[in-house]
């Protein structure tokens, strides 16, 4: 019995097989024979919208789209932001128009363009359940883009940093933040274009992409960087009548105004201000060079330097690369300068503290003024003291000078030499203090040079005349008068 009804149940299958085999083999046949018989027409069940492309030519297809365009000229394109409409043109000022050659290709095509089995697939669906193909539009790209522009100028907000405010008595308040706005062109014109293939309207409102742009500095990341007092600061004087000398101090001042460095930060003067040239600003002044002062560019930078190097002193800071002047400067104290020359000799210093600093640099009149902001590790009281080890007297050197009469002498007066230690002295709050040796300068002596003449003079006494006996006469009056006169103007 089992036997039978397996092969009952067998034949049933295998005519059910035979059945559908033979009711796609007729589909696809038929198909087949319609793709044929239809091999200029658009397939049936093919629409654009609300138009049905189905069963066209190509031509006819192209004229029925045609007549949609005046229904596009007509209808007005709407640009909104947070339920705003800001402006409203209409197409023919973009030149948009729909792109008949592309919709009726696309149309042709479909059910066309792949292999042969794929392309029944695709007819049997198309006869099934219809296909609705996007509109597709040209446009000047360019005058789109100018109208977004001209909303952006409307619409985009610079973001605002927040910013460390310092009183004049040294209180820090820091600023609000707050975020931007900026219109994303390239997706509202994607909006723009997904609108308009969607189907046609009389009118199309599309929507402004408009991104957030958060600020680089936010109130809340300020205050994380603990920047709330008053650690150190300097003030060196200069005569502002230099004029050359006061820029390069005003050009190098600014170059580190405002200047902020993390915990365990390096900070390379050199660096952070640059090559001193004439390209950057900076003028001829006196440098020092081989322990001479000579004109050279930037000279009065070292000013900068030396006060900064003070103020990071008194801040507590850890100093990793100074160097003192081979002459004393006129500026500080002995031990208390920093020299600098770019591509040489560099200042460093490192922010060893827990928090952020702050650098602020001034120039006011004859006062440049440097301080630094930050926390004070339990408010400790800081003090530099230098002591003067030695004192070289300067040498005294005589030079000849074949130019000067003999018996005469000019005397270029030299300076003292010094060696010098500079301690910094840290005192807590309980009157404990920790004293560090900071350096061990030399500043060299320069000789007084004595120039004596080597020049011989010819004897110039001149010989008796009996004219001297005679009386004056208006002639000798004159050229007494001239004598005299010559005289006193080469005494000016």
């Amino acid at each position: 019995m089992k036997l039978v009804t397996n092969i009952k149940k067998s034949k049933s299958l295998f005519f059910t097989l035979v059945t559908i085999l033979i009711l796609l083999t007729g589909s696809s046949v038929g198909l087949t024979a319609d793709y044929y018989l239809n091999n200029e027409k658009i397939f049936k069940g093919i629409y654009i919208g609300e138009w049905n492309l189905g069963g066209l030519t190509i031509n006819d297809a192209k004229e029925l789209i045609k007549s949609k365009q005046k229904f596009v000229e007509e209808s007005l394109i709407s640009f909104s932001y947070n339920n705003k409409i800001y402006h409203t043109i209409s197409p023919k000022e973009i030149g948009a128009e729909l792109d008949v050659d592309a919709i009726v290709n696309d149309a042709y095509l479909l059910g066309r363009k792949e292999n042969l089995l794929k392309n029944v697939q695709n007819r049997f669906y198309i006869a099934k359940n219809g296909v609705n193909l996007p509109l597709k539009f040209t446009y000047e790209k360019e005058k789109l883009n100018n109208i977004l522009n001209r909303l952006a100028s409307e619409i985009n907000v610079e973001p605002k940093n927040a910013e460390l405010i310092i009183s004049p008595n040294d209180e820090i308040t820091i600023t609000d933040s707050h975020s931007g706005k900026k219109l994303d062109i390239e997706k509202t014109i994607a909006n723009f274009e997904k609108a308009l293939e969607s189907a046609l309207k009389p009118n199309y409102e599309i929507k402004i992409v408009v991104n957030e742009i958060q600020p680089k500095v936010t109130t809340q990341s300020l205050q994380k960087k603990g920047i709330k007092e008053l650690m150190g600061a300097f003030t060196t004087t200069f005569n502002p009548n230099n004029l050359s000398r006061t820029n390069n101090i005003k050009i190098a001042a600014s170059a580190i105004n405002k200047l902020m460095l993390a915990p365990g930060e390096e900070f390379s003067f050199n660096k952070i201000v640059g090559p001193r040239s004439s390209a950057q600003g900076y003028q001829e002044a006196p440098v020092i060079v081989n322990g001479k002062l000579t004109p050279g560019i930037g000279g009065g930078v070292c000013q900068v330097s030396s006060t900064l190097y003070n103020a990071v002193l008194l801040s507590n800071l850890e100093i990793t690369q100074r160097t003192n002047h081979s002459l004393p400067s006129s500026y500080v104290d002995l031990g208390r300068d920093a020299t600098v020359t770019y591509g040489g000799i560099d200042f460093k210093f490192r922010n060893n503290s827990e928090h952020y600093i702050y650098l602020i640099s001034q120039v006011n009149h004859n006062k440049l003024t440097i301080k630094i902001y930050g926390t004070k590790p339990n408010n400790n009281q800081v003090k530099i003291v230098s002591s003067i080890v030695e004192v070289i007297e300067p040498k005294i050197v005589r030079q000849a000078d074949p130019t000067l009469p003999e018996g005469e002498e000019k005397v270029i007066e030299g300076s003292k030499g010094y060696k010098v230690k500079t301690w910094r002295i840290v005192q807590s709050k309980t009157g404990e203090e920790k004293r560090e040796l900071l350096s061990q300068d030399y500043y060299r002596p320069t000789d007084t040079v004595i120039i004596y003449g080597t020049k011989k003079v010819p004897n110039t006494q001149n010989p008796v005349d009996d004219r001297l006996n005679l009386p004056p006469n208006d002639d000798n009056n004159v050229n007494n008068d001239e004598q005299s006169s010559q005289i006193n103007e080469s005494e000016l």
